[in-house]
């Protein structure tokens, strides 16, 4: 890596090549990518809106079927997971995300307009990063997944 360049959360390996040699690797900055899965479209579009305002790149899948397909695929640094919705909940869907996951480094982060006290428990269950009320304000939202990011050693 050149000198004086560390990576950060989201900082991406590119190999660079001069002719048929290998040259260096340079270090790109992307912001984290967030995948919300959200069955209310429109929850998830403001808080997709809350989230790109705040500097990260963001994904929206409507709905749990497919989503684990979809982060296996797009391979986010967070999901942001609603619990509450219909046919295949969050809670149940949680654990197929971090199987569906293993290997990378993304958060799975609960996302509910439950109380407090009853989403901790949820991620506790489930096997999940963290949690964040609905409701929570774009920076405060933000602050909360970069401080997870920044504590497992990746940055933000």
């Amino acid at each position: 890596m050149p000198e004086g360049l560390t990576p950060t959360f989201g900082s991406r390996f590119v190999p660079c090549f001069q002719g048929d040699s290998f040259a260096t690797l340079f270090v790109v900055d992307t912001p984290p990518h967030v995948l919300i899965v959200d069955d209310d479209d429109e929850h998830a579009l403001m808080t997709a809106r809350l989230l790109r305002h705040e500097g990260f790149t963001v994904t929206t899948w409507r709905g749990a079927f497919g989503a684990s397909i979809e982060a296996r695929t797009i391979q986010p640094d967070v999901v942001l997971l609603d619990v509450e919705m219909p046919a295949l909940s969050g809670d149940r869907l949680a654990p197929l995300l971090r199987e569906s996951t293993s290997g990378q480094a993304t958060l799975i982060v609960l996302h509910s307009s439950r109380d407090e006290a009853d989403l901790r428990a949820i991620a506790t269950e489930t096997g999940a990063d963290g949690y964040i009320p609905k409701g929570t304000a774009g920076p405060a939202m933000a602050a909360k997944l970069r401080g997870w990011l920044e504590a497992r050693g990746q940055g933000a």
